[in-house]
């Protein structure tokens, strides 16, 4: 009995020990235990104490490696001759939270030439995602990393550098330069109007508003494709669609004034493309006269301020078919840069009574043509214009340095086709490169650079 007592006392003792091993274990956990509300990102924070030139160096040549091996294993004479990467959406968010936190990075990477190797595979993986709907993500990211590099002025000196393309698209610019490709791919992701891409509209518009004052030639593609954009985003159908459709018409005008106001000697395509564009500016602006006249015609004695949504709505559609039907020549006209001589110099003679002209074949399409779009059709929510809120953002468009560029230049050109020196397109370009606006113009506006910030909402 004695002998089984002893040990279950040794037992005991042993279970002891146990219990106070267990107990210091578990103390000497719970002080180490980290507290995350306190405690230090240390990755976040290497980011934004990275300051190492050396360091920017290989980040940089990485980055071009990496990204351009998207499209360079998809451009290869022998099929799979070169592994494609599949971690390349990761690398964006990388790169994006590189420039997010470390303002000397983004400040390094716009200041150099071989910023292009990144720009050009950005803007391709956006070219190839765009009728993808779920790729609307890498869009948006793809965009994020664009616009947070427009914020730079650097960004849009180093657009004027002339980049041989050879990507496997069917956007190339022949001897143009990184602007001239950016403008393509946003115009062509714009026009083609994915879905759940409006609202990105706006920040591909401030990344093209950031570099323009800085950008000093636009090819003559390009720079049809900025006005079928204003063409686009004036129309009543896109206007009509949402409240905030109004800001891509400023920051596309806005577009226009820093390139006449700052860049005008180099931009003679665009400046022309202006001109022989004038209507689109003069129906914009008489946009709500219209709508007024043909909103009374169907409700008698009715006031601006009471006038019925339905009349807006089927203006928009019957204006869009307008607009393709008085446009579609123009457009294939540009696009060839051929034609006959005859035909242009006509035209360019009636530039300034354009807008007469598709005034008075608007009112003849509206009095022959009726709509079936009424109230009840919209859905109950849907947000709904009104003359009012037409008319309040109209008068606020900064249009006044454009209008000055029209009066100071259409008469010229007009007198320098009457007098039958044009043969070609390329003789009024000519002429307009060696005609000055010094003095006809406003005073500069001050540049205005829009940055990207991450807003975080708990």
């Amino acid at each position: 009995i004695e002998k089984k007592e002893e040990k279950i006392e040794k037992k005991e003792e042993k279970i002891e020990k146990k219990e106070e091993i267990v107990s210091q274990n578990s103390s000497t956990k719970e002080s180490e235990c980290p507290d995350f509300n306190n405690k230090i990102n240390v990755f976040n924070e290497a980011l934004i104490n990275f300051s190492e030139p050396a360091g920017f160096t290989t980040l940089l040549t990485g980055f071009c490696e990496l990204l351009n091996n998207v499209h360079q294993s998809k451009n290869t004479w022998m099929p799979n001759s070169m592994t494609s990467i599949t971690c390349y959406q990761e690398l964006l968010i990388v790169l994006l939270k590189f420039l997010d936190v470390n303002e000397s990075m983004l400040q390094y990477m716009t200041s150099q030439s071989s910023i292009a190797d990144i720009v050009i595979p950005i803007l391709y993986i956006m070219y190839t995602s765009r009728n993808n709907p779920g790729r609307v993500g890498l869009l948006h990211l793809c965009a994020f990393i664009l616009l947070r590099f427009s914020s730079e002025r650097e960004f849009g000196v180093q657009l004027n550098q002339i980049v041989p393309l050879k990507l496997p698209i069917d956007i190339q610019t022949a001897n143009g330069t990184l602007a001239d490709f950016l403008i393509l791919v946003i115009s062509k992701i714009i026009s083609t109007h994915p879905e759940g891409m409006t609202p990105l509209f706006e920040n591909l518009m401030t990344i093209l508003a950031n570099v323009s004052p800085y950008v000093k030639s636009i090819s003559m593609p390009a720079s049809i494709k900025l006005l079928a954009l204003f063409e686009q985003f004036t129309s009543p159908r896109f206007l009509f669609a949402a409240p905030q459709h109004h800001h891509c018409v400023f920051l596309l005008v806005e577009v226009f004034n820093n390139i006449i106001q700052y860049q005008f000697a180099g931009n003679t395509p665009l400046v022309y493309s202006l001109i022989r564009r004038k209507g689109l500016f003069d129906r914009l602006m008489s946009l709500p006269e219209r709508l007024i006249e043909k909103a009374k015609s169907r409700q008698k004695n009715v006031s601006s301020e009471k006038i019925d949504q339905s009349a807006l709505v089927a203006l928009g559609d019957q204006e869009m078919q307008l607009q393709q039907q008085s446009n579609h020549n123009n457009n294939q006209q540009d696009e060839s840069n051929t034609g006959n001589t005859t035909e242009r110099e006509e035209r360019s003679r009636t530039v300034s009574k354009s807008s007469t002209d598709e005034h008075d074949k608007t009112k003849q399409i509206l009095n022959n043509t009726t709509s079936t779009n009424t109230v009840e059709n919209l859905p109950p929510q849907q947000w709904k214009p009104t003359i009012l809120w037409l008319e309040e953002w109209i008068a606020k468009l900064p249009i006044h340095t454009i209008n000055s560029m029209f009066t100071a230049l259409i008469a010229r050109v007009e007198q320098f086709i009457s007098e039958g020196n044009v043969s070609d397109e390329r003789q009024i370009l000519n002429f307009l490169s060696k005609t000055t606006v010094v003095g006809l113009l406003p005073l500069p506006h001050a540049i205005i650079l829009r940055k990207f910030v991450f807003v975080f909402c708990f």
